[in-house]
C-alpha cells in the first residue's frame, strides 16, 4: 500500500479509483483518519529514537579515539550499547 498522504479531495468526491490507489476504498473516514494518525505517531517514534541515539553517540573524535585505543571491537561494543538502549522503530512497510 502507498504511504497515506490523505487524498482529501478524493475522499470529498468519493473517487473510488483514486482511493483504491491508496488502499482506502473500503475504509470509513474514521478508519482513514486513524491510519493517518498511526502513521504520524510512528514517524514521531522513529524521529525520537534517532534523536536519542544522536545525543548519546560519542563525537567523531571520541569514536576515533575508541578505535585507536580499543580497536574495532571496542568501538563496535560502545555503539551497540547505545543501539540496544534505543532500539530502532520499524515501519511495517520497511
Amino acid at each position: 500500500m502507498k504511504n497515506i498522504a490523505l487524498p482529501i479531495e478524493a475522499i470529498k468526491r468519493g473517487d473510488a479509483d483514486e482511493l483504491a490507489q491508496y488502499g482506502l476504498q473500503e475504509l470509513t473516514l474514521d478508519e482513514i483518519a486513524q491510519r493517518n494518525q498511526d502513521k504520524m505517531q510512528l514517524k514521531q517514534e522513529q524521529n525520537d529514537y534517532r534523536n536519542l541515539r544522536l545525543n548519546e553517540y560519542p563525537s567523531v573524535v571520541e569514536q576515533l579515539d575508541l578505535l585507536y585505543h580499543q580497536g574495532y571491537e571496542g568501538w563496535k561494543a560502545a555503539i551497540e550499547e547505545i543501539k540496544l538502549k534505543y532500539p530502532k522503530v520499524e515501519d511495517d512497510n520497511d
